[in-house]
């Protein structure tokens, strides 16, 4: 077995791509691609899997949201798992990868929100031009859980409230 290139860690934008860079690194079959670029600039990679030419694709998309940082990893380490048994024998537990993915490609988005990731592990600063107003939205959330803390909402009956 290969030594594993994604470890469990805070994966915000800069641990993604470095790990993708790994994975391309080790499997030439794995291609990164451009998706675009973030609202602050930070580019926003896939990894495609089957050479984008099967009349099929399937997404896997991660990281919609700040606090979904992980789901980031997890992406990561479905590609890594398929690159490994795609090297190997093509099996993936019972799946035969070679057979499933005839005719598709792959396309794998650990990181969609890099901007929203990165503000929400390294705070209002990561978010440059917009750190004024990243740090004053991060100053309601904590007074709203200091709000909802002095409600002590385990003491209310939920059940009575209809929305």
């Amino acid at each position: 077995m290969t030594d594993t290139i994604t470890i469990p860690q805070v994966t915000d934008s800069g641990a993604v791509r470095g790990m993708m860079y790994a994975l391309r690194g080790r499997y030439r079959f794995l291609d990164t691609i451009p998706i675009g670029r973030s609202v602050l600039g930070r580019e926003i990679f896939g990894l495609l899997l089957g050479g984008g030419n099967g009349p099929e694709k399937v997404l896997f998309a991660a990281a919609f949201h700040g606090q979904e940082w992980l789901t980031a990893l997890t992406v990561l380490r479905l590609c890594e798992n398929i690159c490994e048994a795609m090297q190997k024998d093509g099996k993936l537990d019972d799946l035969d990868l070679r057979q499933a993915l005839a005719g598709r490609s792959l396309i794998l988005v650990p990181m969609v929100n890099p901007d929203g990731v990165d503000i929400a592990l390294r705070g209002a600063e990561a978010a440059g031009p917009f750190a004024e107003q990243a740090a004053a939205l991060e100053e309601e959330k904590a007074a709203v859980k200091e709000q909802a803390e002095a409600l002590k909402l385990g003491e209310i009956d939920l059940s009575l409230i209809h929305i």
